[in-house]
């Protein structure tokens, strides 16, 4: 008889006729490196069952023996107690014969039996897809054991067990085992040993598992390459020169962060100047959750952020009071806060006893540094220490970084600790598909049958370095998943940086990260139609829907830069049904750099005081670009919602120029959080009739507007906060407006999706879900993916899975190249 559950229904099956019976019990899910076996292991033990317990690369696989009701207990207790980071998706227990007719069930004993490696396993588990582990912050009780002087680990800057500690970023194959990790390099003493081999030990096949004597090193070295001191005196070292306004390069889980005196204007700015990073915002890092609620507004969800095993940036309100340097987030009313994932910040934030400006620990558009190499190479003329240990860092993660929204959080950057992730996919692919996504903040993804792997944040692929970090990634993701891609995903972007490689990879399969690169399929899909597609993926749904995909660029079908759209779409085709004005794209990418060329390109034909008013800061400048628009040279045009929140900011003159991206949007929108939404009605863009569709959404007179009243002298953060208004309005009537036209195409109960990057402005967000949900409209966004390109591999995945299950002659199409973009629209 074979059973199968899910982890929160029960297990009932007939009583057995003999006292003592056996099954083979199966569980799939989150099971590997989160200390799952031993888990099984106690708890087959405290109910007297006999029998093994092993991983097999995908699964784990218990041989269990024991009373009717002791075997209903295990099953029950493995789905609905498992270990903290486990995820139990589902466990089948079948019957087999017994054979074992001893009475005492303890004196027979549970042992936790050798792996089975994924290879010797494939044959048995095809179409079973292996949950990769990511890493995880420190947990409690090992905190309490950092901290404790009596403790056999005190101060230990590697101290973990099953609980936490590294796991991605060390594990170079499955099954989870220490000697397929880079931990293999440190024997374990004798004293590590026995507790490593002890059923009751927390740290019983702990593969991390390490103490002073038998551990990683930890040094500190100072710009110049001379090792100054080892372990404790290494963080001694690190803690005189952050109170001395120093910077340190600091060695983690999963790379490299910069740390600096959070409290310190001098050493913030020093930091800022030294890695070129002039505005965008700093993470701070404290190390209570009572410390943090000191710098920004928490309430009970942001505390249950703040401690999660992934411990992400968490971006609140800052507290008027909070100590900290204005230059940690210039001209932004928000901060980052987190709390410490290892013991070596821990241990630093303890001793400097302020909080910690936590960067990651990268040049200026370069990945994360993760080797020793890298930090000398990059890391060495910022730093003036540099912490660095010699266990091998073979996949790197950024910090996650969530914002509070009002009814959870969004994503903003999807890294450590959330990634790799296995999602399930709403329509199973037919044959093993990689997703390349977009070209900034890049992740890939891998999906099989009906799950897909999600990679971290791996950062903009015009480095070269990311190019070679995202390859890198590809070929773990595909050795530890053992699924070999038959099919590849890109941007229908005939200019990306993802784009050129892949064709690289095609014309020298040497150079691939993975096999038969020539011979791999491939499909274009079109950027937006990806955005829509991976919150469909997060909601389960395969019906169309109505989107506004707003974001600050992607190829457009009509030859222009398309961003903020009106779209009718489900997971195999997109219709553009309404979209914004295409405006003059003065510059090309260098648009998104200046916002006072996008002001200029939307004002263009509008009378001169606003325009002058729009970009008095950059006469020459504009001088030039007038004499674009007037022979209409050289100039792409563009539909951007991130361009024309540009083109506001630079209105209202809130910066002069974006030195990250999206910051003039960003000083926008803080500009606008201290104004409550006006009384009244909003001005909303005007849309001309047209013959040809899509209809248009036209912001000029809205812009004009706005400019000839802060010529005036009216308020900046008023007119900031009406300018969200008439977006808002804008955007609610649009979503209406496609419903009303596109009924017949739309389900019985409408559902609008926002998604892209400019869904990261909460007063945005709030206002358009809000204002769809009063008119009753159920509105589906971003959840635990960004909104951003960062979920684009997620999207392209999902449509081309769903387009080859609708016409699955594409699977073994002769063809080597299919614009999907193009045949879809």
């Amino acid at each position: 008889m074979t059973a199968s559950i899910s982890p929160t229904r029960s297990i009932h099956t007939v009583p057995p006729v003999r006292m003592l019976r056996s099954q083979v019990i199966t569980v799939y899910g989150v099971v590997q490196g989160v200390g799952f076996r031993p888990f099984v292991h106690r708890v087959a033990n405290t109910l007297g069952v006999s029998g093994s317990v092993r991983n097999d690369g995908t699964r784990v696989c218990i041989e269990a023996t024991g009373t009717s009701d002791a075997l209903q207990q295990l099953v029950e207790t493995l789905a609905n107690s498992a270990p903290p980071l486990a995820v139990v998706e589902r466990i089948v227990a079948t019957e087999v014969p017994t054979t074992d007719t001893a009475t005492d069930l303890r004196r027979l004993g549970f042992v936790v039996a050798e792996s089975t490696t994924a290879a010797e396993s494939a044959a048995t588990v095809a179409g079973t897809a292996a949950p990769l582990t990511a890493d995880a912050a420190i947990c409690t009780r090992c905190e309490v054991e950092l901290m404790d002087t009596r403790n056999r680990r005190y101060r230990h800057a590697f101290i973990s067990c099953t609980d936490c500690g590294p796991r991605w970023s060390m594990v170079e194959a499955l099954p989870y085992d220490r000697v397929r990790t880079t931990m293999r390099a440190f024997p374990m003493c004798p004293a590590c040993t026995r507790e490593y081999a002890n059923p009751t030990d927390r740290r019983f096949h702990a593969e991390s598992i390490c103490c002073h004597e038998c551990g990683p090193t930890l040094a500190a070295y100072e710009a110049e390459g001379a090792q100054l001191g080892r372990n404790a005196d290494a963080i001694s070292l690190a803690v005189a020169a952050l109170r001395d306004g120093k910077i340190v390069a600091l060695h983690g889980i999963g790379g490299f962060h910069l740390a600096v005196d959070a409290t310190s204007e001098t050493a913030v700015a020093r930091l800022r100047e030294r890695k070129h990073r002039p505005a965008k915002p700093l993470a701070v890092m404290v190390r209570t959750v009572e410390e943090a609620a000191h710098l920004v507004d928490v309430d009970d969800a942001t505390v249950r952020m703040l401690q999660r095993a992934e411990r992400p940036v968490v971006v609140a309100r800052r507290r008027p009071s909070a100590v900290l340097a204005a230059g940690v987030a210039p001209g932004l009313a928000e901060v980052g806060v987190m709390l410490p994932g290892t013991a070596v910040q821990h241990l630093l934030l303890h001793d400097v006893g302020v909080p910690l400006v936590m960067t990651s620990g990268n040049a200026s558009g370069e990945p994360i540094a993760a080797t020793p190499n890298d930090a000398w190479r990059d890391l060495a003329g910022i730093a003036d220490l540099l912490l660095i240990h010699d266990r091998e860092v073979v996949a790197p993660s950024d910090d996650t970084v969530v914002r509070r929204d009002e009814q959870g959080f969004v994503f903003m950057r999807r890294a450590r600790g959330w990634s790799p992730s296995r999602l399930t996919m709403p329509m199973a692919t037919p044959v093993p598909v990689l997703a390349l996504g977009a070209d900034l903040k890049a992740t890939v993804a891998l999906a099989d049958a009906q799950h897909l792997w999600l990679s971290p944040h791996l950062g903009d692929q015009s480095s070269y370095a990311v190019q070679e970090r995202t390859a890198a990634t590809i070929a773990k993701l595909v050795a530890l998943s053992g699924r070999a891609p038959q099919v590849v995903a890109c941007d229908a972007h005939p200019g990306y940086a993802s784009v050129a490689m892949l064709e690289r990879w095609r014309g020298d399969s040497a150079s691939a990260p993975l096999p038969n690169a020539e011979q791999l399929v491939v499909h274009r899909v079109q950027h937006h139609h990806a955005h829509v597609a991976a919150v469909l993926v997060e909601h389960g749904i395969t019906h169309p829907v109505v989107a506004l995909a707003y974001d600050g660029a992607g190829w457009g079908l009509d030859g222009t830069v398309w961003g903020g759209e009106v779209l009718v779409a489900d997971l195999s085709s997109v219709q553009r049904v309404g979209a914004l004005c295409a405006v003059p794209l003065i510059g090309g990418d260098q648009a998104a750099r200046d916002p006072w060329r996008a002001a200029l390109g939307w004002l263009h034909d509008c009378p001169g005081a606003a325009l002058v008013s729009a970009t008095a800061s950059v006469h020459a400048d504009l001088l030039q670009a007038s004499r674009l628009l007037a022979v209409r040279h050289g100039t792409l045009r563009t539909s951007s919602m991130g361009r024309l929140f540009d083109a506001a900011a630079a209105v209202l003159q809130c910066t002069a120029r974006n030195s990250y991206e999206g910051e003039a949007a960003a000083r926008l929108e803080a500009l606008a959080v201290a104004e409550p939404p006006r009384a009244g009605t909003p001005f909303e863009f005007v849309t001309p009739e047209r013959a040809d569709a899509p209809w248009r959404l036209d912001a000029r007179d809205a812009l004009e507007r706005m400019a000839q009243q802060r010529k005036a002298g009216a308020s900046v953060s008023v007119l900031a906060a009406r300018w969200h208004d008439d977006v808002v309005a804008s955007s609610v009537a649009a979503a209406l407006r496609a419903i009303d036209e596109q009924r017949a195409k739309l389900t019985a109960t409408p559902k609008v999706v926002l998604c892209g990057g400019v869904f990261q402005n909460l007063r945005l967000l709030q206002g358009i879900r809000a204002g769809l949900r009063n008119a009753g409209i159920t509105v589906l966004t971003a959840r635990t993916l960004p909104p951003n390109d960062g979920a684009i591999a997620v999207g392209q995945a999902a449509i081309v899975a769903a387009t080859m299950a609708m016409t699955a002659t594409l699977a073994s199409a002769t063809v080597t190249s299919i614009d999907l973009a193009r045949s879809n629209v």
